[in-house]
């Protein structure tokens, strides 16, 4: 078990969603094993974001101007992955964020994201898999009616997974 305080960055863009975040905050990262062969990791953590930006009511767009509202709040982030064996990985990780406009449309803004995944080792340290992510954003603000959008897309992937990862002398 590993306990601590953090700093965060997070930025995440693609056609949903556009969002990031700089903060400060404590997390507790932990390792169970199972049995010989099986792990389960989990990572719970609650974070003071002063600076960020997300997506505008509409979503991010494809032009070269800004897209995004300037705010800050919290977050909290939760990671689940269940190792079996070495082969086959089941992850879950939920993001809740709390966002107040500083630069843009005034109010409050409420973003979660989901994604849980599931890869199988080809070789080694190599694995492929895919992953579902989904965007919620609740907007409340001050001059316009409330928002609610969801996103959802779908990420094939391939992943070098480097912790146990041995060169050879």
């Amino acid at each position: 078990m590993l306990s601590g305080l953090y700093q965060y960055w997070d930025y995440m863009d693609n056609r949903a969603f556009e969002l990031g975040t700089f903060g400060f905050g404590g997390g507790l990262i932990t390792k169970l094993k199972l049995n010989e062969s099986d792990n389960l990791y989990t990572n719970i953590h609650l974070v003071f974001d002063p600076f960020g930006g997300n997506s505008r009511v509409g979503g991010p767009d494809t032009s070269q101007f800004r897209d995004y509202e300037f705010g800050g709040g919290a977050h909290t982030m939760l990671e689940s992955t269940l190792n079996l064996g070495g082969w086959i990985n089941f992850s879950i990780t939920g993001y809740y964020y709390w966002f107040h406009t500083y630069s843009g449309t005034p109010g409050n803004n409420y973003i979660a994201l989901f994604n849980p995944s599931i890869s199988v080792q080809l070789y080694k340290n190599l694995s492929v898999g895919i992953q579902q992510v989904s965007y919620y954003s609740d907007r409340y603000s001050k001059y316009y009616p409330s928002d609610h959008v969801v996103r959802t897309e779908q990420k094939l992937f391939v992943q070098l997974y480097i912790e146990n990862f041995k060169f050879i002398k």
